[in-house]
């Protein structure tokens, strides 16, 4: 839904039109890669020898949970063995809380809002002015059993629910509903009789994520990690024709020394214009 009213725009934005929004913004950000790699090869050259290493670090939910998910097996709740464990299952809630947007009932959600600002060119810059987090006890339950989950110190990485800009503010809504299957790594304990979850504090990790996104993670990382290997080849072979002296002679191909007769080429100018400035300089002295 949206429409203007006095210059004022007010947009309602569900979760697959704010995946729209990043989708166009990745096509843009390869457009302008492309763009700096023919205008400066060099130094795209190095950014994407760099980018397996961003990549790493900062793509999915969280390395820690990333890391310990992929080395933990997953536990069934009947089952689970206490200390260090990954559980999944479907959320039950027990008492409700009610979003912001929508007045939703949840279990928890996460409520942001941003004071947009723009530049005289239209860029867009944001600064968090209101940050809100609430999450009730809620409990796990797969075809096994059911465990309690404590809210104290856990971490949601969940979608966007809602998000609408009005009056130069953005307004974002993440809930975690109930009836969802998510995949939780923490502490498993015990309480009066009954397995719960808490914060694990040897590897300090307590974090939730929606099965749903965790396995979109899962599917798209090697395809990523192809992409990244593809790309830095790519990138030496450009780099390669672009700054080494290649000539074809004789059916022989010879690869002369890179990037120095750029370098060298670069001097002789400099120094021709430095000769012809003092050249002209002596000449208007002697006249």
């Amino acid at each position: 839904m949206e429409y203007r009213k006095k210059k004022k725009r007010f947009s309602v934005l569900t979760e697959s039109k704010v995946m729209g929004r990043y989708t166009i913004k990745l096509i843009v950000t390869i457009i302008i890669m492309i763009l700096l790699y023919m205008l400066f090869p060099l130094l795209c050259f190095v950014l994407v020898l760099l980018l397996p290493l961003f990549s790493l670090k900062f793509f999915g939910p969280n390395p820690r949970f990333m890391y310990l998910q992929a080395i933990l097996p997953t536990s069934t709740i009947h089952s689970v063995a206490m200390g260090l464990a990954e559980v999944e299952g479907v959320t039950i809630m027990k008492e409700s809380l009610l979003a912001p947007i929508g007045n939703i009932e949840c279990i928890g959600f996460e409520y942001t809002i941003e004071e947009l600002n723009y530049d005289s060119e239209g860029h867009e810059s944001s600064v968090t002015i209101h940050q809100e987090k609430k999450c009730n006890e809620f409990s796990l339950q797969d075809h096994t059993g059911t465990l309690d989950v404590t809210p104290e110190r856990l971490k949601l990485f969940l979608p966007i629910d809602r998000q609408y800009e009005k009056n130069q503010k953005r307004y974002t809504q993440r809930l975690l509903l109930p009836d969802k299957k998510v995949v939780l790594i923490g502490m498993a304990d015990t309480s009066e009789g009954k397995t719960v979850f808490r914060y694990e504090e040897v590897k300090k990790i307590y974090t939730l994520v929606p099965s749903e996104s965790l396995n979109k993670y899962n599917r798209t990382k090697p395809l990523i990690s192809i992409f990244l290997i593809y790309t830095g080849i790519f990138g030496f072979i450009a780099s390669l024709i672009l700054f080494c002296d290649i000539e074809y002679q004789d059916g022989k191909l010879r690869v002369g020394s890179c990037f120095t007769n750029n370098i060298n080429e670069n001097i002789s100018k400099e120094q021709s214009r430095i000769n012809d400035f003092i050249l002209s300089k002596e000449t208007f002295v002697y006249k």
